[in-house]
């Protein structure tokens, strides 16, 4: 009885933790910002691309997870926007999306512009490189 409680115990305290854990995209993920496709519209399409995660039974992780490594496959195309198609977080969540690369002095409408330099410059925090704005 006493063993069964300490598994009890043991195992609530390992699923509470699991909802601390911090959970970033890589550094080059980073780089690649969600767009509209309007967007995109005159920007170079590189393909589509799929994220999973094997988080079962932990739905809005597992959905994160899966975004994080589509968008570190859309980098590894070389890609700076993603537009995402589908994103399903059930048992088996996945995100897939569409990488471009856009040039932000030429294939970018000039309303978005803006948009871009400001997600760039403050989505995620310095981390060793500069950027060109």
């Amino acid at each position: 009885m006493e063993r069964t409680l300490q598994r009890v115990l043991i195992t609530s305290v390992l699923a509470g933790l699991m909802g601390c854990v911090a959970i970033e995209p890589s550094q080059r993920a980073q780089r690649v910002i969600p767009a509209y496709p309007e967007m995109v519209a005159k920007c170079s399409f590189l393909g589509g691309v799929t994220g999973c995660s094997q988080m079962i039974g932990m739905p809005p992780l597992g959905e994160q997870l899966a975004r994080f490594q589509a968008l570190d496959e859309a980098a590894k195309l070389g890609a700076t926007h993603i537009v995402w198609t589908d994103i399903y977080g059930g048992l088996s969540p996945t995100a897939n999306g569409r990488a471009y690369y856009c040039d932000p002095d030429k294939d970018l409408p000039r309303g978005f512009h803006y948009v871009d330099q400001y997600l760039r410059m403050h989505r995620y925090p310095f981390d060793g490189e500069k950027e060109g704005y």
